[in-house]
């Protein structure tokens, strides 16, 4: 029932772009992507408007227009390039989940940006008591997607991660146990609290979690029998689920 109103707004703002400030431009965006609203045409023009601009948006809307961009799937490599830059410079002024939502959206964008994820690791080493759950799993996730292996942010991601395992949710366990494991950051009594958490809250697993917390424990060589036959157990429950991806993984 949306649809036809978001597309005349697409249309609306197409036309009226170069007239908008940073936080308009940012808003629009964000709304955009929050919506599902994906209108090709206005985030194309959105990116080349965005570019020209990004030196006045704040750490808030560069992180905003990031996320937006990356959960739109409009990965635009030169507004991306242009984020990274001025993003790097600014990290100090963004907000814990500016941070991982950035980290989270370059890796999502498939964009790796050697000197924006250095100064992102060190910045959310000295932060990360800080953090969410989700900010947690989201900078795990992100380096390990991007192949940033850091190992001193995964030796604090570690620390921080394990007395908070509780309160992560399904697909936050799953991603950073699998974020961990791709790291190749194995510390046995770490994925031992994750195996005990996962049992836990495992009825909430989807096809893709139990496939990557597989994967994750065989990468790491960790062996848990009893995590094991209850993941045997609920890959039965979601076995239509599973794409061709996950059965290999779990396999």
């Amino acid at each position: 029932a949306m649809a036809p109103l978001m597309g005349t707004l697409a249309g609306t703002m197409i036309c009226r772009l170069d007239g908008c400030n940073a936080q308009e431009l940012a808003n629009t965006a964000w709304a955009f992507a929050k919506a599902g609203y994906v209108d090709q045409q206005l985030f194309t023009c959105l990116a080349q408007v965005s570019v020209k601009h990004l030196d006045s948006f704040n750490a808030q809307e560069l992180a905003n227009t990031a996320w937006a961009f990356a959960t739109a799937g409009h990965s635009d490599a030169q507004l991306f390039e242009a984020l990274a830059r001025v993003a790097a410079r600014r990290l100090g002024q963004f907000n814990t989940q500016g941070l991982a939502n950035t980290a989270w959206a370059f890796a999502t964008a498939g964009h790796s940006d050697a000197q924006l994820f250095e100064a992102l690791a060190e910045m959310a080493q000295s932060r990360l008591n800080d953090f969410n759950t989700q900010d947690l799993a989201h900078t795990a996730w992100a380096f390990a997607k991007l192949g940033h292996s850091d190992a001193q942010l995964f030796t604090a991601l570690a620390r921080s991660t394990k007395p908070r395992l509780d309160s992560f949710s399904a697909q936050g366990l799953a991603n950073t146990v699998w974020a961990f494991a791709k790291a190749g950051h194995v510390d046995a009594d770490l994925f031992s609290a994750f195996a005990w958490s996962i049992e836990r809250q495992l009825e909430a697993f989807n096809a893709q979690d139990i496939a990557n917390t597989a994967w994750a424990f065989a990468k790491s060589c960790h062996v848990d029998a009893g995590l094991f036959a209850a993941l045997a157990r609920s890959a039965e429950r979601c076995l239509d689920g599973f794409n061709v991806q996950d059965l290999v993984n779990t396999a």
